[in-house]
């Protein structure tokens, strides 16, 4: 049987969801939002946080499975509903875990690396249709200004975060971590008084 780059990309997906050790196969309901429509589905995460998969470079999508996705323009009522579907990481504006909270010891205990002591600090980024709020942490020592700058992930979890999308009144999300394209952003600032 002749490999395709879709069976290849599956693979890919399969391997950092630790398909090869069934008993590690997580899969987790996720929200992606793009420019234009609201995606939810499920994710096969392995040990990995959504975090974690967003920021992988040897991926360029996320493979969905029971996938339902909506315009946010509000103009179809009935939303697309497919098995799988792949999703275009440079596409998304920002993505929703729902997995269950964890405490930071059992996080501790899935992590690879020590954990590092941080301060959280409050920050607004403005993006084309949308607005969001929320604490960005940051290693204990850093101070707001040179942590702005030197943000390298492209995916930056916000906690305790809300989204206003400006296009249309009244649309919004507001959840325990929302995890944001930076480079999606025109503006990153700090919401907190110097």
């Amino acid at each position: 049987m002749e490999r395709t780059q879709d069976s290849a990309r599956f693979e890919a997906s399969d391997a950092v969801a630790g398909r090869a050790d069934d008993s590690r196969i997580t899969t987790v309901e996720v929200e992606l939002v793009t420019e234009t429509h609201h995606v939810v589905g499920h994710l096969r995460t392995g040990e990995l946080r959504l975090t974690d998969i967003l920021n992988l470079e040897s991926e360029d999508s996320l493979l969905l499975s029971d996938v339902k996705a909506t315009p946010l323009d509000g103009t179809v009522v009935t939303p697309l509903t497919k098995d799988l579907a792949y999703i275009n990481k440079d596409g998304i504006v920002f993505g929703i875990p729902r997995e269950p909270s964890s405490t930071p010891e059992e996080r501790q205990q899935l992590r690879s690396f020590p954990y590092t002591e941080r301060s959280r600090h409050q920050v607004v980024m403005v993006l084309p249709r949308f607005t969001i709020t929320g604490y960005i942490h940051l290693v204990r020592t850093s101070n707001i200004r040179t942590a702005l700058r030197s943000l390298d992930r492209t995916f930056v979890p916000f906690s305790e975060a809300t989204v206003a999308y400006v296009a249309r009144s009244g649309v919004g999300w507001r959840a325990p971590v929302i995890i944001v394209n930076r480079r999606r952003g025109q503006i990153l600032c700090s919401a907190e008084n110097p």
